[in-house]
């Protein structure tokens, strides 16, 4: 295995958190549940010489230098974990990696690929335990201190504004899609066996 695939496995098991020393914050990093907004609207206030947008922000973040990244929170901090519904987070995971073509599927890239239902019966049990974007809530949420606070992505706007204490803006949007109109019978049967400790103990549903 090259050592870009060991650092990849690295970042995508290891515990880290979004920290605002500002506001005294520990974000767990949640993929596809606003942390891309997160790190920026700290950036943005804590070392505002920077301009930077969406995988910018990754690219500035990931070398911890600023101290945007941690692997531990502090004591003291606040520490908050977004969770999202799975189903919608599937889908929207899927259109990330369709887009950029960051993940293969047997070689083949994912940019330009549209088979969602197909991706999800025949390669989502292996991607979702070996990346971020497709992990059960159930390990982000067994990661985060026992003080943390469990909130709910779908609510993201409001619940930052109780946060940080203004209104914000979700950087990374994208336009609404419904993801119910993408799944089949088959797709909603392999979420829900997948996610299912998500479904249940977070109170979601398709």
């Amino acid at each position: 295995m090259g050592q870009g695939n060991r650092d990849e496995e690295f970042f995508v098991m290891k515990r880290i958190f979004i920290i605002s020393h500002n506001h005294k914050i520990a974000f767990m990093h949640v993929s596809k549940t606003g942390s891309t907004t997160i790190a920026k609207m700290i950036i943005d206030e804590e070392y505002p010489t920077k301009e930077l947008h969406d995988m910018d922000i990754w690219k500035y973040c990931k070398t911890l230098k600023p101290g945007v990244f941690s692997d531990k929170y502090i004591d003291g901090y606040k520490v908050y974990c977004f969770v999202r519904n799975p189903f919608s987070r599937v889908y929207a995971s899927f259109r990330h990696y369709m887009r950029g073509g960051e993940w293969s599927i047997e070689g083949k890239r994912l940019k330009g690929y549209t088979q969602f239902n197909d991706f999800v019966k025949n390669h989502l049990s292996a991607i979702m335990v070996r990346d971020r974007h497709f992990q059960s809530m159930q390990h982000f949420i067994g990661l985060t201190p026992k003080h943390g606070e469990i909130v709910k992505f779908e609510n993201f706007n409001n619940e930052m504004e109780r946060i940080w204490g203004s209104k914000i803006c979700h950087e990374n949007a994208k336009p609404e899609v419904d993801y119910r109109s993408k799944y089949n019978s088959e797709s909603i049967d392999i979420v829900k066996r997948l996610y299912q400790w998500d479904i249940e103990t977070l109170g979601y549903e398709f």
